[in-house]
């Protein structure tokens, strides 16, 4: 064992301070917060890591009064077992575990929340997407005009037809922050 100073700590549900060394305590302290942030979209999510802090109180209660190093941390943390989302919980939103990597965003949108969606897909600004999407349908149908000013309102309709198939098509999210916590890319690096 290191000469580290323990740190002492409470846990939800124990009277008791229990010793850590900073490596236990940095662990303990990252679990918990990956369970808030897991848990985050979650009614009963606060209740749920109280409940882990008691259960993790109870386990390091048995270790007895010497500082909890991070190999019994570990180990103790692996006993009460990773943090997931209830899967067999409906989602209030609508999405099931991932989201698709096209979608709609509705918090923000301007109108459907198609350039907003794409914007959260590709990381790019959504000012720029809705930029881009207007420049191309007005130089495109400016281009097109010398041709015939049926050719421009084809090209007007087609740009607007494209733009309401996607609103109808991709599926709605409730926020930029919950399309990155729910994206395929991200549930892809979990793995």
């Amino acid at each position: 064992m290191t000469n580290e100073t323990p740190v002492s700590m409470r846990l939800i549900g124990h009277q008791k301070h229990f010793r850590l060394t900073p490596s236990a305590h940095r662990e303990l302290l990252s679990y918990l917060a990956d369970a808030r942030d897991e848990l985050a979209d979650d009614p009963d999510g606060d209740e749920t890591v109280r409940d882990l802090e008691v259960s993790i109180g109870d386990q390091l209660s048995a270790l007895g009064d010497n500082p909890v190093d991070a190999g019994q941390m570990r180990s103790t943390l692996n006993q009460v077992g990773p943090v997931v989302s209830e899967p067999g919980k409906p989602d209030p939103t609508g999405i099931e575990d991932q989201v698709p990597t096209w979608c709609r965003v509705l918090d923000g949108k301007w109108l459907t929340g198609v350039c907003l969606g794409i914007s959260a897909a590709t990381e790019a600004n959504v000012a720029w997407v809705r930029a881009i999407y207007v420049a191309v349908t007005l130089v495109g149908g400016a281009l097109l005009a010398p041709l015939s000013d049926y050719v421009m309102l084809i090209f007007f309709g087609l740009s607007v037809l494209i733009y309401l198939t996607l609103s109808l098509l991709l599926p709605p999210v409730e926020s930029v922050a919950q399309y990155r916590r729910l994206s395929p890319r991200r549930n892809a690096a979990r793995r």
